[in-house]
């Protein structure tokens, strides 16, 4: 038996490990994105007719200069929060935390929430992930402003 048979493989383990370190930094990591609720955010809104606009009764999502602008539609009981988000390609993922609350009330709120982290201009789509359950959201980018 060839007494370097042990260096040998100890040598090409060691640069296998040290290769694989090295890759596993290369790979391309996913973009951190941070969501904060923002009541000064106006709601989102849809033109109706010339120059007439009304605001968007449900959810839906709009990209903005330098972040996403989220509008959930829901009950005030339970509150809605956003536990995470995560980037798959063109489509941003949110997390939806409704609690374990089986109690709803009847009112409607829309709540206001700006997205950031990640490059606005590559995402397509936004898709809720409330308990398994998905749902594509609305993209407010072609319609109107309550600004007028």
């Amino acid at each position: 038996m060839d007494p370097n048979f042990n260096r040998r493989q100890f040598i090409g383990l060691a640069v296998c490990v040290a290769v694989n370190t090295a890759l596993t930094g290369c790979k391309k990591k996913e973009p951190e994105w941070t969501v904060e609720k923002d009541d000064k955010l106006k709601p989102l809104a849809f033109e109706i007719s010339e120059g007439k606009a009304t605001p968007l009764s449900g959810s839906g999502w709009k990209r903005c200069d330098d972040y996403i602008h989220l509008q959930l539609s829901g009950s005030s009981i339970p509150d809605r929060k956003i536990a995470k988000v995560k980037q798959k390609k063109g489509t941003l993922i949110v997390y939806v935390d409704n609690g374990n609350s089986e109690v709803q009330s009847m009112d409607l709120v829309l709540t206001q929430y700006k997205i950031t982290g990640g490059d606005i201009s590559q995402i397509v789509n936004l898709v809720l992930d409330e308990n398994g359950t998905r749902t594509e959201v609305f993209n407010a980018d072609s319609t109107g402003s309550l600004d007028r």
